[in-house]
């Protein structure tokens, strides 16, 4: 009696699971634009934020795609009403759980492909690397502006004028960074916390 029970139970309740799917769908995807224009280069507190909303962003996309998934048992079509916009309302409740599969299924997709590479965890190496990358373009920066060529020697002093807020970021592993002359990646006293080839 109770098994019986289930399926009409999922015929009275698809249409609202469904619409809810949506929502937790269309609330990742409020995530959406701000992932997609995080800079190349971020401190460690940036990293660590674009982490969690990229988490947020997944739970609430993968929480669309199961509640659309319930909602798509057999269910019983809402009552149509006979004016025109009432009609139109049932058909996008009873039609909510496929919205909530399908956007649910793209938004996870577009994150997992957004959030991969270096920004793809925050943890301390991929941290250093972004600081290594800070500290290398504003070398880049002072030698366009001051002329340098490489080889040339540049200050702690110098390269700090040149960073965001003025200060050189730090390790989050207690590594120590040597700028070096200009042509020459900046390093990490930790050998692999290091810039790839370009």
């Amino acid at each position: 009696m109770q098994v019986a029970l289930v399926p009409q139970m999922m015929k009275q309740k698809g249409p609202v699971l469904g619409t809810i799917g949506l929502a937790m769908a269309l609330i990742g995807w409020l995530a959406v634009p701000w992932l997609a224009t995080r800079p190349y280069r971020m401190p460690y507190a940036e990293v660590q934020l674009e982490g969690m909303v990229a988490l947020i962003a997944l739970v609430c996309f993968l929480t669309a795609v199961v509640l659309g998934s319930f909602a798509a048992f057999p269910r019983t079509p809402s009552r149509r009403i006979s004016t025109s916009g009432a009609k139109l309302s049932s058909r996008l409740v009873d039609n909510a759980w496929w919205l909530a599969i399908t956007t649910g299924l793209a938004g996870l997709f577009f994150v997992m492909m957004a959030h991969s590479g270096v920004h793809g965890t925050s943890g301390p190496k991929n941290a250093c690397i972004n600081n290594l990358r800070w500290i290398d373009e504003a070398k880049e920066a002072l030698a366009l502006e001051r002329k340098l060529t490489n080889g040339a020697l540049v200050t702690e002093d110098q390269v700090r004028a040149c960073l965001k807020d003025g200060v050189i970021p730090r390790c989050p592993q207690g590594g120590k960074y040597s700028i070096n002359p200009i042509g020459e990646d900046p390093t990490c006293s930790i050998p692999e916390h290091k810039l790839p080839p370009p």
